[in-house]
């Protein structure tokens, strides 16, 4: 969160794991070791999601936009509290059927009606990305080794979606405006903990996470990591440091990448 208040990127966009919420887990739940299994995954999961969710909300503090995307049919878009953020932040939904944007079984070459819902706070990517099926085509099945496949964004997905944020950028005003809406700006920081609270993270938000740095500068440090330095060897890295000072100033870069699951990094369309 620190780096996003930093940097101010023009979008941000999370896509967490759904696979363990997903409608095919409830038929694959035979034995007692496939549920306990699942309850591990699950568990696994909501710790990403409440990372996750202090980000949207923290990006939406700031007056950043965000999209969060999971499967259409993902459960976890009913956990409390997903909803609880949603219902506070009021993003727009809207679902990509992967037949409008070229999602194929490249056996059969049929169009696949899997769907990729959005919550997002970007007014002109909300519209661009309201692509229901237009219902004059043949669909092919989505199932086995196609539905991980599918996880992945077609190429005519990703463009569209960059156009949209590079789009955004200058006529996101002068489109609220049209739209008599008002458009995205800076919230008060104050605390998102009880929205996003869960037993199985200790995640903080951005505001507590900063007022417990405040009284204590070393809380965000790992007390087990810290090795005393001999007085040779901090006088040593004090040379080094005064060396490598003016090489090294300028190298900050951001780097956005798009969910863990290696969906794609949406590169800027020449």
């Amino acid at each position: 969160m620190s780096s996003i208040e930093k940097e101010k990127p023009l979008h941000v966009w999370l896509s967490l794991e759904c696979g363990p919420f997903s409608p095919m887990q409830n038929v694959n739940q035979r034995t007692d070791k496939q549920r306990e299994e699942l309850k591990l995954k699950r568990a696994e999961c909501m710790r990403q999601y409440v990372g996750g969710l202090l980000i949207y909300t923290f990006c939406h503090q700031l007056g950043i936009t965000c999209t969060w995307e999971w499967s259409e049919r993902c459960h976890a878009w009913r956990l409390p509290m997903v909803q609880r953020v949603f219902n506070r932040i009021k993003p727009r939904f809207v679902v990509v059927k992967g037949c409008r944007v070229g999602l194929k079984d490249q056996k059969t070459g049929l169009l696949l009606q899997k769907g990729w819902k959005l919550a997002t706070t970007h007014e002109l990517l909300g519209d661009r990305m309201n692509m229901p099926c237009q219902g004059n085509h043949e669909h092919g099945t989505c199932q086995g080794l196609l539905t991980r496949e599918s996880a992945y964004y077609t190429e005519a997905f990703a463009k569209r979606v960059c156009r949209a944020i590079l789009d955004g950028t200058t006529h996101q005003g002068l489109w609220s405006e049209l739209r008599s809406t008002e458009p995205l700006i800076a919230q008060s920081l104050g605390c998102t903990c009880e929205d996003v609270c869960h037993p199985s993270s200790n995640l903080q938000c951005s505001t507590c996470e900063m007022n417990q740095h405040r009284e204590d500068p070393l809380s965000m440090v790992n007390q087990e990591e810290m090795v005393p330095f001999s007085s040779e060897e901090r006088e040593r890295d004090i040379r080094s440091s005064c060396i490598n000072f003016t090489e090294t100033r300028d190298m900050v870069a951001w780097k956005t990448w798009f969910g863990p699951f290696g969906q794609g990094t949406l590169t800027q369309e020449s």
